[in-house]
């Protein structure tokens, strides 16, 4: 659903979160960084990975339960305390509705933690960017940022032909097009 709404994004690990750190505004990991991290239908979550997601938002991140807050820690070993400090972690952070209809949020230091069952209006009360352009033309995209510039991988898997303007959400000073498939490449009118 996410790639449809025009949101790129990536799978993680409770171990891959270990290794997360804030700084200017992102979420860095070992080669990218990220404006949110979502957690989409989970019901259990390791204490260490629930520990981490707060300090990051405390630091400024955005975290997103989608269709549930997480409530239950994995496993058997000393669960009696694990689950006494997941319950009093989670009772911290103080939900309050939003004017967003099924939207709560928890401010935590600088950051914040979004609850609800629409994807879609979390994502955008979160404030995280998308290639709406794109999704409502029926075009799917990843993008990455390397090296400074930003690159995007654009598939139409539609029935339709689309050939028109595609407008991205980043400042373009020039653009290349390499088409995979036929591995023609050349430089595109900004």
């Amino acid at each position: 659903e996410m790639l449809e709404l025009g949101y790129s994004w990536d799978l993680i690990s409770d171990r891959q979160i270990q290794l997360l750190k804030f700084s200017n505004g992102k979420i860095k990991a070992p080669g990218g960084e990220y404006e949110t991290i979502v957690l989409s239908g989970v019901k259990y979550l390791p204490l260490n990975t629930l520990e981490k997601l707060v300090s990051l938002a405390k630091q400024g991140a955005a975290i997103v339960f989608h269709e549930g807050i997480p409530s239950l820690v994995p496993g058997l070993s000393d669960i009696e305390n694990k689950q006494k400090q997941f319950d009093a972690l989670i009772k911290q952070l103080q939900f309050i509705i939003t004017n967003a209809a099924g939207i709560s949020n928890a401010t935590v230091g600088k950051g914040m933690f979004w609850e609800g069952k629409e994807i879609k209006y979390l994502l955008a009360n979160a404030d995280i960017r998308h290639e709406m352009y794109l999704a409502d033309h029926g075009l799917k995209c990843i993008r990455r940022k390397i090296n400074g510039g930003e690159y995007y991988f654009i598939i139409n898997d539609g029935k339709e032909i689309f050939n028109d303007w595609v407008l991205l959400n980043t400042n373009v000073q020039q653009a290349v097009l390499f088409d995979p498939m036929m591995q023609r490449s050349g430089v595109a009118k900004t």
